[in-house]
């Protein structure tokens, strides 16, 4: 929903840390600045500014959610508490990833990219089943994220529990 895009915003940059740099070695997304990830986003302009020794403002942050992640998963156009969970997990693995997870949940085509097909599918089912569907999809991915790459079990437990707090908080939104 569109009126959600404040909260969902603020929440996923809580998740992220808030609005610090970050670098953990082995993160494949390497440094971070507020969750936006260096590697697989080098042209953002915030990095121009930290380069400097400056941080950027956070209207930067939330103009660049808001247009590469809330846009592309359709947010403004979800129920509410979905809308969140969608959006969150595009941050965290991309919005094809995300919506993919979301079709499969709705039972239509895994394409990846969230059209009319999709949003009519959302909309015959409860929000509410499709939050705890999608929980449990999330899980098994990064499951899977570690059964492929074991090296990567040290972010498990930080994940999984983003999952648990991500759904809390998404059906608090419907109720």
């Amino acid at each position: 929903m569109k009126e959600n895009w404040d909260l969902a915003c603020t929440k996923v940059i809580e998740s992220e840390g808030g609005y610090k740099l970050i670098d953990i070695k082995g993160d494949l997304g390497g440094q971070t600045y507020a969750g936006i990830a260096r590697n697989p986003n080098p042209n953002w302009e915030g990095w121009a500014v930290i380069d400097q020794g400056q941080m950027p403002p956070n209207s930067m942050v939330q103009d660049f959610y808001k247009k590469n992640f809330w846009d592309r998963v359709k947010g403004d156009d979800l129920p509410t508490g979905l809308d969140y969970l969608v959006y969150d997990f595009a941050v965290n693995a991309g919005t094809g990833t995300s919506a993919k997870l979301l079709q499969r949940a709705v039972g239509v085509v895994d394409d990846g990219a969230i059209g009319n097909g999709t949003l009519t599918a959302v909309k015959a089912h409860n929000p509410e089943d499709l939050i705890e569907e999608f929980s449990k999809q999330k899980e098994a991915f990064y499951q899977k994220i570690v059964e492929k790459r074991p090296e990567q079990s040290k972010f498990i437990k930080g994940w999984l529990n983003r999952v648990a707090h991500v759904k809390e908080v998404a059906e608090t939104m419907v109720a």
